[in-house]
């Protein structure tokens, strides 16, 4: 029952906080061994936990079963626990247990979470892999005499402001690798067999994520990847595309100006600058997530606003009791973890972790209070209606900023005490005029290394 009630809870918590997406093909029955890249500590394998379709067991760093809350919810979802020179040199012999136990719960026919970099980073580039998931898939292969059928899959998890809530997150599935494929390598050389499917892992695990050779990039091939969908026509300036769409697209722009600055690096310099100038112009115009259209027309502007308008003006009340009631400890940890001196990589787990503490004693306090004042029918109906406001003002909260984005833009490009008629039109125009110069200057980019966007959900495939 505890596992059932996690599981509903993990889903809460991982789809509250981040926009999230799982694209790919589904996580087949049988042994199956989930490998991920790690970016961002406890919150990935509440991603997969999530995401696979199935119950998993995640291996997890031994120092956290000590904690008497973590620890209980580890135990409970059959976690395993793998003991890192970093925390206790002196517990390193004790990994061959964690090995077996991997193995043992595969060869039960379970789905075992492992995250072969062996540490959570913000790095730009996935960190070299250790071979612990190539050894136990092999190894529980070979125990059962390749009879068992062990597949790995691989999962590339990627987030855009991963450390902010409403941030987005997207966990890409690729095809099973079928490890008895590897008996023959294995027979004849078994540390050559660990090493080969270590490096399988390594390029398929790349392939399904946003891997790049400098922290910088991020926002430059962002920048690049929206300019040129909306030169080519893929989206409308106005239209949000989320980011599991937008991810081959941005894997093709990180090749391609990777490719530019190792073989031009004066024509990198010149287009990232250029980029980076237009989404400065951009910004300044207000246009938020979108991008500045080359017309705009009063009605039908007016009437994508009020698409999003509408439903935020007819939940505004319930938003407005949400703000009461779950605004202040949701300020009460923004600040505190803000204060922290965190590595990116774990700001996330620290709200996440603060929430799951804090808003069930707020809950507590406001039924509490309800049921001593006006009855216990009232609290019984708190303890079922806040957290439903909680939901409607997240849903809330994401239609309000696109309004208001929109309704600003609008404001700047049309709006008569703002500029000139002539003034407003060759803005549009200039910002066009550049867009195009960037989307062919980018295209040739693409087309010199032959770096074209895949439409395939899953390009290691």
């Amino acid at each position: 029952m505890i596992a059932a009630l996690l599981r509903v809870a993990v889903a809460a918590t991982v789809t509250i906080f981040y926009r999230l997406e799982r694209r790919g093909p589904p996580v087949p029955a049988g042994p199956v061994l989930l490998v991920a890249n790690h970016p961002n500590s406890l919150l990935d394998p509440l991603i997969l936990f999530h995401t696979a379709g199935r119950r998993s067991r995640p291996l997890a760093r031994a120092p956290l079963f000590e904690s008497p809350i973590l620890g209980t919810l580890l135990r409970a979802v059959r976690a395993i626990p793998v003991y890192r020179r970093e925390d206790d040199p002196a517990q390193m012999s004790r990994n061959l247990d964690a090995l077996r136990a991997a193995m043992a719960s595969l060869a039960a026919g379970d789905a075992v979470q492992i995250f072969p970099e062996g540490r959570t980073h913000s790095d730009p580039a996935i960190a070299p892999l250790r071979t612990g998931a190539a050894r136990v898939a092999l190894g529980a292969e070979a125990e059962a005499e390749w009879k068992l059928g062990v597949r790995v899959v691989p999962v590339g998890l990627t987030y855009a402001r991963k450390a902010v809530f409403r941030g987005h997150a997207v966990a890409l599935y690729g095809e099973p690798m079928v490890v008895r494929s590897f008996r023959p390598q294995l027979e004849e050389d078994d540390q050559a067999a660990v090493r080969s499917l270590t490096a399988r892992i390594d390029q398929r695990l790349r392939a399904l994520t946003l891997d790049l050779t400098r922290t910088e990039d991020a926002d430059l091939i962002d920048a690049a990847e929206r300019v040129w969908s909306l030169g080519k026509g893929l989206r409308s300036s106005r239209q949000r595309v989320r980011l599991g769409e937008r991810l081959p697209r941005l894997q093709a722009m990180a090749r391609g100006l990777a490719w530019l600055r190792a073989h031009h690096p004066d024509r990198h310099r010149r287009l990232a600058a250029r980029v980076r100038r237009y989404q400065r112009i951009v910004a300044v115009l207000g246009a938020g997530e979108g991008d500045v259209p080359e017309s705009y027309r009063v009605r039908p502007a007016l009437r994508w606003i009020l698409r999003r308008g509408i439903p935020t003006i007819a939940l505004s009340p319930i938003a407005a009791v949400a703000a009461v009631v779950w605004g202040v400890p949701y300020q009460v940890i923004r600040r505190a973890v803000g204060q922290m001196d965190l590595p990116p990589e774990v700001v996330a787990t620290y709200k996440v972790g603060a929430g799951i503490l804090l808003y069930p004693g707020v809950l507590a306090l406001w039924v509490s209070l309800a049921a001593w004042f006006v009855g216990w029918r009232a609290g019984l109906v708190l303890t079922f209606a806040l957290p439903l406001t909680g939901l409607v003002a997240v849903r809330w909260l994401d239609l309000a900023a696109e309004a208001v984005q929109d309704l600003w833009l609008l404001v700047r490009l049309w709006w008569p005490g703002t500029r000139t008629t002539r003034a407003r039109k060759m803005a549009r125009t200039r910002v066009a005029a550049e867009r195009n110069r960037l989307t062919a200057d980018l295209d040739s980019v693409l087309e010199l290394m032959g770096s074209r966007p895949s439409p395939s959900p899953d390009p290691g495939a």
